[in-house]
């Protein structure tokens, strides 16, 4: 968590110029540093790794034997995962309740607000799953997967309002991350709970990540079946 300190430093130094720009000076400080803390937080719960198994079972030829297994392969990577964030989230229970307490504790807490940011943020969860779960599968053809893998949580990380909102970006890149399904990984449910989207543009949110859902899963489930018949195994 030193990354949330530094990152609160330099906002802090930012805002402290004089010389702020105009999207700057729109968002107040103490909005800038719920938004850095529960990007932090939802990076803890959202971020998902199936891309190291899966490569790994293909390059090593195991997967052969993991299809021949009595349980679904594509299941059993999804539950390794929930159990993952389940033991990061545990483990960080106590920043967890400082950063609450001192920073976020005077979030809007209406039940619309609470509602439709669990539902976000499980899209969310879910998206990010399967852009790297997606990525995962191409090993079937390329073996190394890992500068695609790298390549993709670079876009993430930058178009999806992680480390920087969408509210600073110019223009143009702002359009480009605006069409992208990245946005509703961070931006978006980051907007959800500070309470700054108006009622109806949250629904519009939530049906825009189940459809970018659907496209994933049909893309995964496509290739998931060319790619189990085409097993290019290395080394195993």
């Amino acid at each position: 968590m030193a990354m949330v300190f530094i990152q609160i430093l330099i906002w802090k130094a930012l805002y402290s110029q004089e010389d702020a720009t105009n999207a700057t000076e729109a968002i107040t400080l103490e909005t800038m540093l719920q938004y850095v803390v529960i990007s932090s937080l939802l990076n803890i719960i959202i971020t998902s790794q199936p891309l190291q198994y899966i490569a790994n079972q293909i390059r090593t030829g195991n997967i052969a034997l993991d299809l021949m297994r009595p349980f679904n392969f594509n299941l059993y990577i999804f539950s390794m995962e929930i159990g993952k964030k389940i033991g990061r989230v545990f483990i960080q229970i106590p920043i967890l309740l400082i950063f609450y307490f001192s920073i976020l504790s005077n979030l809007p807490g209406n039940e619309i607000n609470i509602l439709f940011t669990l539902i976000v943020i499980m899209n969310a969860i879910i998206i990010q799953y399967l852009i790297n779960y997606i990525i995962g599968l191409l090993a079937f053809w390329w073996i190394e997967v890992w500068p695609m893998d790298m390549l993709m949580n670079s876009l993430i990380k930058l178009l999806s309002g992680s480390w920087i909102p969408l509210w600073f970006f110019p223009e143009q890149l702002s359009k480009v991350a605006e069409i992208l399904p990245f946005k509703l990984i961070y931006f978006d449910p980051i907007r959800v709970i500070l309470g700054q989207i108006h009622p109806s543009e949250l629904q519009v949110i939530v049906l825009q990540q189940i459809i970018w859902v659907m496209i994933f899963i049909s893309l995964a489930i496509f290739l998931w079946k060319y790619g189990t018949k085409k097993i290019v195994v290395q080394g195993g």
